[in-house]
């Protein structure tokens, strides 16, 4: 399905790809009346969604039911990962990251100093990230968000998305077109 067309309307939604046509249904993910801005799913039934003022929402059933888990913060998140199904971490408004290692029981303060509100993060291996967002601000972490490093590419615009393969080799996409790529430098001879 991902890269094929995808379309919703007021009460169904529907994606076609190689495979046929997809159906799926509008959920009301707990009436908790905050907006939820990401979503990341580690496999078919084990999924985040986080939002304003702070919402955590997680399902263990591929989204038929969801419950609430305390993140401990009050600020927006805007960008949620997971590497696995315990080791997590959701971003948003000034700097705020917010880390669990297991499941969602617990979530601690693993936030960046910086005035940036994060809009994307990119998870790989058991301990690193990328984290992105406004004023073209990409961090790095290597040791599961104890600590980060400011890796900014040389760009205006804010970015909204980040993909990696590995430590040296992403992606960074933002506002009109921006395209920032990270990948190692040529060996000279």
């Amino acid at each position: 399905m991902f890269g094929r067309r995808v379309r919703a309307r007021r009460d169904r939604g529907w994606g076609r790809g190689a495979g046929g046509t997809i159906v799926w249904r509008w959920q009301n993910a707990l009436p908790q009346g905050n907006p939820l801005e990401a979503v990341a799913f580690v496999d078919v039934t084990h999924g985040r969604a986080v939002g304003g003022h702070g919402t955590i929402l997680h399902t263990t059933d591929g989204g038929a039911a969801w419950t609430e888990q305390a993140s401990g913060t009050t600020r927006d998140l805007f960008a949620v990962a997971f590497f696995d199904t315990n080791f997590g971490m959701a971003a948003g408004e000034l700097g705020t990251v917010v880390r669990t290692t297991d499941g969602g029981a617990a979530w601690t303060d693993a936030s960046i100093a910086t005035a940036v509100t994060l809009r994307a993060l990119a998870m790989f291996g058991s301990g690193s990230a990328f984290a992105a967002g406004d004023d073209a601000r990409v961090y790095r972490t290597v040791d599961g968000s104890t600590s980060w490093g400011d890796v900014t590419p040389p760009s205006a615009f804010a970015l909204t998305g980040v993909a990696f393969a590995d430590a040296a080799n992403g992606l960074a996409v933002g506002g009109t077109g921006a395209l920032a790529c990270r990948r190692p430098a040529p060996e000279s001879a």
